[in-house]
């Protein structure tokens, strides 16, 4: 089925993509507001922990791995049957071999001994598939989903080792599951990524409607 490029469809499914994202990013923002309690600092430093994801690491490397395969059916699920879901999964997949190269690259470089954190490697590496799904369908290009996982996974990478540690000593907010770095980043490029897509598709590239 070919994409509709008349403007009367294509503003208001720009307008429509925007709109969720928006809506997604104003959970994630609430949920933070949420957790944004100053008791848990408290005892926080009464226990000598510093987070409780660094506590189910085993538990978190299975569903790490499932939802890496798996998530291009997430992004391919809702689109038409035919070439946008086969271009959805591909395009899922690469912009996620991308994240998973780059947040290697980025963990082991500002680590001071040059290791991996796996809090990097077990939600970075999937903010790939998070950034590319408003628009896993369109006519990304390879390289083009390729640089979107790209910048996910280097911004993702750098909310975890940045980021939430200023979040939690300065503003004492806790992001219990990385869900700002892991969903809300990439939510923002995603949101872009979208917008931008549909707003220059054209007939050259998706044929004539109908």
């Amino acid at each position: 089925m070919a994409w509709n490029t008349n403007l009367r469809v294509r503003l208001p499914v720009t307008c429509l993509i925007l709109q969720v994202a928006m809506v997604v990013l104003f959970g994630v923002f609430v949920r933070y507001d949420i957790q944004a309690d100053a008791r848990w600092w408290l005892e926080k430093k009464r226990k000598n922990i510093s987070s409780d994801i660094e506590n189910d690491f085993y538990y978190r490397y299975p569903s790490t791995l499932f939802l890496w395969i798996y998530w291009p059916s997430f992004n391919s699920a809702s689109s038409f049957h035919g070439d946008a879901q086969h271009r959805a999964a591909l395009n899922t997949y690469l912009s996620l071999a991308a994240s998973v190269l780059t947040t290697v690259a980025v963990s082991s470089i500002i680590h001071k001994k040059g290791k991996l954190d796996m809090v990097h490697i077990q939600n970075a590496t999937l903010a790939g598939g998070v950034g590319v799904g408003s628009a896993a369908e369109m006519m990304l290009t390879p390289y083009g989903a390729l640089i979107v996982g790209f910048f996910c996974g280097i911004f993702s990478t750098l909310g975890f080792a940045y980021l939430s540690p200023f979040l939690e000593s300065r503003l004492r907010i806790q992001d219990t599951c990385g869900i700002h770095n892991l969903h809300g980043i990439p939510g923002i490029i995603g949101s872009i990524v979208g917008a931008v897509t549909a707003a220059y598709s054209s007939p050259d590239v998706y044929g004539e409607p109908g």
